[in-house]
């Protein structure tokens, strides 16, 4: 995904596949790239569809006031989300929005203030893929 070439910052630490024919998708599980492996808090999901991707603030609180207030939010469960194609032509404000959520929350994440559950994610060695 284009965007997250903006964010040096941030690492993909898992991805799964979900779903079946016709409406397959591919989530995204995303936090900072600098923490230590056994121990991830994800702070945003990104599901991929062929119609749209879905980001998902896994904090709310931590997104730009204004976008909170007049965003156009859907909703699945406890998460929210922004809709990508909404944002088609507009991308530096959603880079905007991602800039401002990274900014707000990273010193609650680096001081573990953070609740979430700690994800471990199997490491593989570079090049070594696990067959399905």
């Amino acid at each position: 995904m284009k965007l997250l070439e903006n964010f040096c910052n941030l690492k993909v630490w898992e991805a799964r596949c979900h779903g079946n024919e016709p409406y397959p998708y591919t989530c995204w599980y995303v936090s900072f790239s600098d923490i230590r492996h056994e121990e991830i808090c994800i702070i945003l999901h990104f599901d991929i569809r062929p119609s749209n991707i879905y980001i998902y603030f896994r904090f709310l609180d931590y997104a730009p006031q204004d976008v909170l207030d007049k965003g156009a939010w859907g909703i699945r469960g406890k998460w929210k989300y922004l809709h990508y194609n909404d944002y088609i032509g507009n991308e530096e404000e959603l880079a905007r929005i991602l800039r401002t959520y990274l900014k707000n929350i990273q010193n609650d994440f680096d001081n573990n203030r953070l609740n979430c559950i700690k994800w471990r994610v199997r490491l593989y060695p570079k090049g070594k893929w696990i067959e399905a």
